[in-house]
Order: C-alpha cells, then sequence, then structure tokens
C-alpha cells in the first residue's frame, strides 16, 4: 500500500515508531505485505522541508519493522506470474509450495527469519514427467509447475545428519483449485511413491486438497485415480524391506477433504509412520 501525505509534518522518528506499533495490530489479516508512506519532514520551523519515505513491514508474525530513506523516483514495479501465485495462496491463508522449498533450502525469502540454523543448505531437485512420460528431474524457474501438486527430492544436512537428511517431497499447491486432485496430481503422486520405493526414501507430504476434482469435463475417473494413489500407499505402508520405506511424515496445516483425507488416514496407520 501507498500513501503520500502532502501537508509537511513536524514528528519525530520515536512518535513515527509509537504510532505504527499502536495501529500495527489493527493491520493483521488483512493481506497487508507492506506499507509505503511519503512525506515531507521539517525539522525546524523555517527549514525547508526534507522528502522521506517510511517503508514498514512485517518480519515474522507480530514484529513490525519501519525503515526511513530517501523517496525512490523508480516507477512500482509490476509483480511477475510467481509473486502473483505468492499472493493469491496468502489470501488463502496458506503458503505457495515453492515459498516452503525455499525455507527447506534455507533461503531467507520475504523478511521472514530462517529455520533452525541446521536447516541451512538443503537441496530441492523437481520432478514432473517429460515428453516421453518418464519421471524425472527437471530444471527449471520455480514455479513452472502445470498442476495441483509440486514433488521432487530434498535434502537438508544437519548435525546429526551430516551426509544429508534425503527425503521424497509432495506439496500441494492451494493456488490451483485448491489442490483438487485429477489425473495429473494422482500420477504425479504415484511416481513419487514409486521413486521413494526405489531408493528407499521416506516420503515427506505437505498437502493442501479441495478432494477430488469434479467439473464439466471430468468427474468419476478421477475417484479411479485416488483409488490408485491409496493402493499405491497401502503397499508403500507395508514394505518394510528397507529402514526408509514405508514412512510417510505429513504435515496437515489447512484444508484436507475427500480423498486426501483417506490418504492421511492411511500414511498414519502404522506405527512407523508420522502425522501432524
Amino acid at each position: 500500500m501507498y500513501f503520500y501525505i502532502h501537508t509537511p509534518l513536524d514528528i519525530s522518528e520515536g512518535s513515527i515508531s509509537a504510532l505504527a506499533n499502536r495501529l500495527e495490530p489493527y493491520t493483521r489479516d488483512l493481506g497487508i505485505r507492506e506499507v509505503v508512506i511519503r512525506f515531507r519532514r521539517r525539522k525546524e520551523l523555517y527549514e525547508p522541508p526534507i522528502p522521506m519515505e517510511l517503508v514498514l513491514y512485517r518480519s515474522g508474525t507480530y514484529r513490525l519493522v519501519l525503515n526511513q530513506k530517501e523517496p525512490d523516483s523508480a516507477p512500482i514495479p509490476s509483480l511477475n506470474a510467481y509473486d502473483l501465485r505468492v499472493l493469491r495462496a496468502q489470501k488463502y491463508g496458506y503458503l505457495y509450495p515453492y515459498e516452503i522449498i525455499r525455507m527447506l533450502e534455507g533461503v531467507s525469502i520475504r523478511n521472514r527469519p530462517l529455520l533452525h540454523k541446521d536447516m541451512r543448505g538443503g537441496e530441492f531437485t523437481e520432478y514432473d514427467f517429460d515428453e516421453h512420460g518418464s519421471f524425472v528431474p527437471v530444471n527449471r524457474p520455480y514455479g513452472q509447475n502445470t498442476c495441483g501438486v509440486v514433488v521432487g527430492i530434498i535434502s537438508n544436512k544437519t548435525r546429526q545428519h551430516q551426509d544429508g537428511m534425503k527425503r521424497v517431497w509432495i506439496g500441494s499447491d492451494p493456488t490451483r483449485s485448491m489442490g483438487a486432485l485429477a489425473e495429473q496430481e494422482c500420477k504425479r503422486i504415484q511416481a513419487c511413491i514409486q521413486l521413494a520405493r526405489t531408493h528407499a526414501l521416506p516420503i515427506e507430504w505437505i498437502p493442501i486438497s479441495a478432494g477430488a476434482k469434479i467439473a464439466m469435463d471430468s468427474g468419476t475417473e478421477n475417484l479411479d485415480w485416488t483409488a490408485i494413489v491409496m493402493r499405491e500407499l497401502v503397499q508403500f505402508a507395508e514394505d518394510r524391506s528397507h529402514s526408509a520405506s514405508g514412512m510417510v511424515n505429513i504435515i496437515v496445516y489447512g484444508t484436507n477433504v475427500g480423498a486426501q483425507s483417506y490418504w492421511n488416514a492411511q500414511a498414519n496407520m502404522l506405527m512407523h509412520t508420522k502425522g501432524i
């Protein structure tokens, strides 16, 4: 949000900070990322006012940061497709999956503090189907997914796991029909389960889903696809041929209905799986 105050102000830095902190609670949950206020500040009665710019943003859930600087004459940049999806996910009350990936990689994003210091230096390899239908690593900019899930392999080196704590990662994209499940989503989840089985890796899953997709151009066949994933989960959870096999760690932080809720329940039926 941008504001311009034409009348010169005689106000101290301490008064500005106090006013900002008093008004901050009323802006929570409004989806405001940043507030920029341009004004002219008069230090002495007979001196010309000095142009200034205040930038206010949150570095955490409640912490307010206030910066003063000279006004920038550059035009306001337009948002790219990635940032628009980040904002759309925030309006729904969720995080864009690539933002979660970047945090797991140890990248400080949008003034958020880094995760635990042990999680720095993470590496994520995104997987998808190529033109031949093979499920392979892809080298593309973040945000280029074509369906409601983002999948791959992520690894974090910690003090306890010097060689890397590797797992197959599945994250739902709430900006695409609230993660509704159809053929394309189910195919990628099924391929991830097979990938975890092949490499003897656990699965880390952060689902957001409105259930099986029912639309004018698709319907009951999507229920068939969700049933295929259920079968894969049953077989994977029962496979204990390797120490990491059959382990599914699910973090539920939002809408999980329909087929997704059945998947969550099945994935956590045995003692070696975890759900949060």
